[in-house]
């Protein structure tokens, strides 16, 4: 091999480095660049949230113990929570048991009887865990009032055996400053049955269009409840405050079990009212059944 091809492959090697070092170099600036900063990290599936126990209760002769966690105190309205059942003689989580949950409200009347009833929710999946733990979430009619308090009936099965833990938990009003916003209302019908419309989300709203998410619920009884997928949602939008709406709204749809999904956009931060109007097969059930919010 003469000089000129050996002084030809060298050259050509050393470009190849630098062209490798260069590509190397671009494709790190674009991730960087294409990666979310630490305030926008992904959270993985199988990580919790921070949660705070809301309330707890403990079987100490059957040796086991029920907490109830939330990232937030209760609100009147949709709330999330987990279930953790934990073994006192290990002092471990149980992570295979089948739960189910039943939120009650008992009222001490003037006349001094007790009135009680349950409210909407959507039950644990004992076979969807993280770190143990189940997510469920209530549709709290009310708040806890000086008259009436809120318990939560656990019934949990674990290796055949059954439990039955009440745990209290107080829910609060959704307030700002003085004002009280109801994300959850009921509507009495002409024929004695009841409706219940939940506001989902966003559960952070922001100025401009947002994913909406509804629940609906219909009362069989004053302790059972059925979702209601068979709805048409017409949605009007109002700024109490400012006396205007908003527009390019889309009415939510049904989707499943209840729940119905559109787009709602806030044009400012604020009080907002977003009034439904139900109607099935054409004819109006309810002419307004509004939620409040502000943000």
């Amino acid at each position: 091999m003469d000089i000129y091809c050996i002084l030809f492959i060298m050259n050509t090697l050393y470009i190849t480095k630098y062209t490798l070092i260069a590509i190397t170099f671009i494709f790190s600036l674009t991730q960087m660049s294409c990666s979310k900063s630490s305030d926008e990290a992904i959270v993985p599936d199988n990580q919790l949230p921070e949660l705070s126990v809301i309330g707890q209760a403990t079987l100490a002769t059957e040796g086991i113990k029920a907490e109830i966690l939330a990232e937030n105190e209760f609100k009147q309205g949709y709330n999330v929570f987990y279930i953790k059942l934990t073994d006192l003689q290990t002092n471990k989580t149980i992570e295979k048991a089948n739960i189910s949950v039943n939120p009650m409200m008992s009222m001490k009347m003037d006349n001094g009887m007790i009135h009680k009833h349950s409210s909407p929710s959507i039950q644990p999946k004992s076979d969807n865990t993280t770190q143990g733990l189940v997510k469920g979430a209530f549709f709290f009619t009310m708040a806890s009032t000086a008259t009436g308090d809120w318990v939560i009936e656990v019934n949990a099965t674990v290796a055949n055996k059954q439990y039955q833990l009440t745990i209290p938990v107080t829910v609060s009003n959704n307030k700002y400053g003085e004002v009280i916003y109801k994300r959850t209302n009921t509507l009495k019908l002409a024929d004695g049955s009841r409706i219940i419309l939940s506001y989902m989300e966003p559960v952070k709203p922001k100025v401009g269009t947002n994913d909406l998410q509804l629940a609906i619920h219909t009362t069989n009884d004053m302790m059972t409840f059925s979702e209601a997928a068979d709805f048409t949602v017409e949605m009007v939008t109002e700024m109490p405050s400012m006396g205007h709406g908003s527009p390019n709204n889309v009415n939510p749809v049904a989707i499943s079990s209840g729940l119905y999904k559109g787009k709602v956009n806030f044009t400012m931060p604020g009080d907002w009212k977003l009034h439904f109007k139900l109607l099935k097969n054409g004819v109006a059930i309810a002419e307004d059944v509004p939620v409040e919010l502000y943000f």
